[in-house]
Parts: C-alpha cells; sequence; structure tokens
C-alpha cells in the first residue's frame, strides 16, 4: 500500500520546485503529508527558523514522526480511510494577509476532524510563528517570551522562571555546559490570553502545555512550572519515549512544578490524605488506563506524592531511567 501512494505521489506531483500554482503546491503538501508524513519534502517545505527551533535543544524521540509534526498530524488511520476512499475529505486551501495562506485538512469523520497548516507564501509555517508573529517579545536569562498582552507579564514573574530553572536543574543535575546552552538557545514562552490562543497554536484547548514539536511553553500562566518541568526532564534525558509513563510523566512535573498554580506541599497533603483514607490505591493509578481515566485532581497530586517520596529515597538518576522505559 505505502510504495503505491508513493508511486501516485511521485507522478500526480513530481515535487515541489515545478512551475505551480502556490494552492497547487500547498495542496501537494497536504496530499503528500497524508501518504507518507515520513517524506524529506514535508521537512524541506519548513522555514528554516521552526527548523532551527525544533531542533536548537537537541531533544529527539523515538519515532518516525518528524518532530516538528509531532502533535499536528491526523492519526494514521484516518489518512488510511481518507486515501482507500473509506471517508471523504478535503484539502482546502485560503489565502490570509500579507501573503500567509492556511491549508485545512478536513475528514468526514469523525467528527468533521480538522487539522490545520501555516504557509508564508510556498514556505510551511508553524501555527507558533503564524499566530504570535506580531504579539511582543522579551527575553530573560532562560526564556524567550512571546505575549499576547504586554500586562500578562512583569519582571516578577521572568525572575522568578529563571529561578526555578536553576533550582529545578540543580535536582535534575543539569551540568553546566546544559544550563548555558539553555541560557544560549533559551525555552521559548508563549504567554497566552486565552484557551482558545492554545488551541490555535496547538489543536488543544488547555491553561497550558509543554509543545514537544518547538520546545515551548504555551500557557496562559505567567509562572507554569509544572509544564517547565516537563521539558527540562526532555531536556536532561535528550533522546526518549514519544510516549512516557504517565504516572512517572506527571508525578515528576507535580513533585517538582506543583499543579494548577498550587506549590507541591498542599497537593501532597491532599494526596497523604486520600491514600491514608483508602480513597485510591497507588497500585491502582500505576495502570496507564486507570491513571488517564482518573480526574487529574486526584491522580496528579498522588502521582507527584510517590514520584517525590522516589527522587529523595532513589535519586533523580534511578527515576528518570525508569521514566525512559
Amino acid at each position: 500500500m505505502k510504495t503505491k501512494l508513493l508511486l501516485f505521489s511521485i507522478l500526480l506531483y513530481p515535487n515541489f520546485g515545478t512551475a505551480q500554482s502556490l494552492e497547487t503546491k500547498i495542496k501537494m503538501f497536504g496530499q503528500l503529508l497524508l501518504m507518507d508524513y515520513t517524506h524529506s519534502e514535508l521537512v524541506d517545505a519548513l522555514s528554516t527558523q521552526d527548523i532551527y527551533r525544533s531542533q536548537r535543544l537537541g531533544i529527539s524521540y523515538h519515532t518516525s514522526i518528524p518532530k516538528h509534526l509531532i502533535s499536528y498530524l491526523p492519526p494514521r488511520e484516518l489518512s488510511f480511510k481518507a486515501l482507500n476512499n473509506d471517508i471523504l475529505y478535503e484539502l482546502k486551501y485560503e489565502a490570509l494577509e500579507d501573503n500567509f495562506g492556511i491549508l485545512t485538512i478536513q475528514f468526514d469523520a469523525p467528527n468533521n476532524s480538522k487539522y490545520h497548516y501555516y504557509f508564508k507564501g510556498d514556505i510551511n509555517i508553524s501555527p507558533i510563528s503564524y499566530f504570535t508573529r506580531n504579539w511582543p517579545e522579551v527575553e530573560s536569562k532562560y526564556f524567550h517570551f512571546k505575549v499576547e498582552n504586554s500586562s500578562l507579564i512583569n519582571e516578577y514573574s521572568m525572575a522568578a522562571l529563571d529561578a526555578f530553572v536553576d533550582s529545578c536543574g540543580a535536582i535534575l543535575e543539569l551540568s553546566v555546559e546544559e544550563l548555558s546552552l539553555l541560557e544560549r538557545e533559551k525555552i521559548i514562552y508563549v504567554l497566552a490570553s486565552s484557551e482558545n490562543s492554545i488551541l490555535n497554536m496547538t489543536g488543544y484547548a488547555s491553561r497550558g502545555q509543554y509543545n514537544l514539536a518547538y520546545d515551548a511553553i504555551i500557557t496562559t500562566y505567567n509562572a507554569h512550572y509544572h509544564e517547565i518541568v516537563h521539558l527540562l526532564v526532555n531536556y536532561k534525558i535528550r533522546k526518549l519515549p514519544l510516549y512516557s509513563h504517565p504516572f512517572l510523566q506527571e508525578g515528576v512535573a507535580v513533585a517538582l512544578g506543583g499543579r494548577g498554580g498550587l506549590s507541591p506541599a498542599p497537593l501532597f497533603t491532599f494526596a497523604d490524605f486520600a491514600l491514608e483514607s483508602g480513597f485510591t490505591q497507588v497500585s491502582d493509578l500505576v495502570s496507564k488506563d486507570v491513571f488517564s481515566q482518573t480526574s487529574p485532581s486526584i491522580s496528579y497530586p498522588i502521582a507527584g506524592f510517590v514520584l517525590e517520596h522516589l527522587i529523595i529515597d532513589q535519586g533523580i538518576e534511578n527515576v528518570l531511567t525508569l521514566y525512559k522505559k
């Protein structure tokens, strides 16, 4: 099947460089993405600035998905169904202002799923680059901030974030060289005004998240320590599975960075009570399915409580060894 699809793509769309209309070239990008997301043309189509941003910290994952497309791809089964004519799909290009454009891939099922890809001329750019292109920018020791509303950020929060990287980096045993690289290349911190802004940039509405594709924190919090821990852990490990065990992943983030604007201490108090009262058991939550089906207000504090004790008892190096499995 894959060979047939590639032959079809070569015959129908020889390469991006031929004299074609802009809309045709960009729709070709969408067709190729559905057929083979590993194709080098898709990386070559990305802006050099966004390629650099995606690769600047040296974090990579055990996956065939190009890093800049992580979390931005339709599920493979959906693409195969579309290409096999089992479901309908449409590639729609719309010109935007200042030579920007958007390609939408829409599937007839489930729920008319849509995936958006942005362009400057015929160059693919990240949604982050598009939506933050006119936002104010400022830098601190470790961060490059893109701020939707300047009133959302202040010197205190910027200093607190830098101090957190130093303190968390010490726990994670980041070397002087690793901290120097962070200081030079910066953590991209996109401070949005609303969950809708985050939805536009990531495809998921949330108060904040760590974007793996570009190693960016995209958030409505001006000091989102929990998501920074996710980035720093991945930075420490450098090459890791795309999906780590959620109990470990969220547990470390809560243990070191808290959650939802709360520091670890009150979350641990709740976790201790929940476990002592028999409300839930650690043995249940170490199941990936049970963890994902349990409210984060319960599962995250308990995971953080357990991981804090593991870090103290076993050391961060041993915990991160488990994290990589």
